[in-house]
């Protein structure tokens, strides 16, 4: 059965533009009136609107959160120190044994699985910024000349002529809106901005 279809109006866009860096998701989806397990498609519209979590507020987030374990971890106390106190050293991570002789086969390949789930999926999710113009959010190297590609995205928005996804020459026509903003950027970026010529095709 499909899930429910989240439909969002403008004047709630505009409210999520301007309060999504600094506001938790749950508080987010009880202002527009979406369920609490409505997540997904709140992440879905952020990307969407190039919206991220500002740093202030992850900080915040962060430190919160660290707060919360140390003072569940008052009543137990260390973890790892009462596990080593309890099982000793002869259970310890010991130099030179690999994951897969610490583990086994099995456990060793669904970690591996994971992993490859995991990446793909953060793959996936950069590329999907770079395909809307916006900044990747992790340090892959999926695009030659990041910048530039959301560059040219710009340029396309504006109505310039990008012959080609690593085009460095760009045209105008009488339909761009021009912007001298937009245009020096792009020539710090490397790409040159031309006048369509009269036999271009």
């Amino acid at each position: 059965m499909k899930g429910k279809k989240h439909r969002i109006t403008r004047e709630q866009e505009a409210w999520l533009i301007e309060n999504y860096a600094d506001t938790k998701n749950e508080d987010l989806l009880a202002h527009i009136g979406w369920e609490a397990n409505a997540g997904r498609s709140l992440r879905r519209i952020a990307v969407r609107l190039g919206l991220a979590k500002s740093k202030d507020f992850m900080r915040a987030t962060q430190a919160k959160a660290t707060a919360h374990a140390r003072i569940a971890n008052q009543g137990e106390g260390n973890a790892g120190a009462r596990n080593l106190r309890i099982y000793g050293k002869a259970h310890q991570f010991k130099k030179g044994v690999t994951s897969r002789q610490r583990l086994g086969d099995e456990r060793e390949n669904e970690r591996l699985r994971k992993m490859r789930i995991s990446r793909n999926e953060t793959i996936h999710k950069e590329r999907i910024r770079i395909n809307w113009g916006f900044e990747q959010q992790t340090k892959l190297r999926l695009i030659s000349n990041p910048k530039q590609t959301m560059t040219r995205h710009a340029l396309k928005k504006r109505g310039y002529i990008v012959p080609c996804r690593r085009a460095t020459t760009v045209y105008y026509d009488s339909d761009t809106v021009r912007s001298e903003k937009v245009e020096r950027r792009a020539a710090e970026r490397g790409i040159i901005i031309k006048p369509k010529p009269n036999n271009y095709v």
